[in-house]
């Protein structure tokens, strides 16, 4: 039995940098299973692991001409697919955090214009049953509400009794809330 040739960090470089396809298949079937056995444990997932895991060897070979390997082999692929994984997580999360940030926009814009939506049927409905009220009592209310005067100014604008003005305030009140509840 032939005991395999255990390469170092530098040979390894070397064989690898003029394109040797074997050690890098034998790098690949020596390392595979175990570094995706690795990774799972951060990812969870055995899809992400796998893909991680090809993703560093793809980048090991595409860059082989320019990779210098100093230390053991074992422990320079698993930290790049422990640095891969990590690039991952932090993709992932920010890809999540953008969904999220994306999907909380339309459910605000959404509730923006449901309520604008809202506030227009109210504006709609309140400018018919104003339109609808006795001129006298819309005259009453439109100088409450919207001048801001008091029912004793707006009894001396019309020159009309305070208990006069109250009276109408008060139906006008009462009228509005009906014709809103609809």
């Amino acid at each position: 039995m032939e005991k395999k040739k255990q390469l170092d960090g530098i040979s390894l470089s070397l064989e690898l940098r003029t394109g040797n396809r074997e050690i890098f298949s034998r790098l690949f079937y020596d390392y595979y299973d175990d570094l995706c056995y690795f990774l799972n444990s951060y990812t969870q997932d055995q899809d992400i692991s796998r893909e991680i895991v090809h993703t560093v060897f793809i980048r090991l070979w595409e860059k082989r001409e320019s990779i210098r390997i100093r230390e053991n082999i074992k422990s320079y692929l698993y930290k790049s697919v422990y640095n891969e994984a990590i690039n991952y997580i932090k993709r992932e999360k920010n890809r999540r955090n953008k969904e999220s940030d994306a999907a909380r926009e339309i459910v605000v814009t959404k509730f923006l214009v449901d309520e604008e939506i809202a506030y227009r049927d109210l504006d709609n409905q309140l400018k018919r049953a104003l339109d609808k009220m006795p001129e006298r009592r819309y005259t009453i209310f439109i100088l409450n509400r919207q001048g801001g005067l008091t029912y004793a100014e707006i009894a001396q604008v019309l020159g009309i009794a305070e208990k006069t003005v109250e009276n109408h305030m008060g139906h006008a009140l009462k009228y509005l809330r009906e014709a809103l509840k609809q």
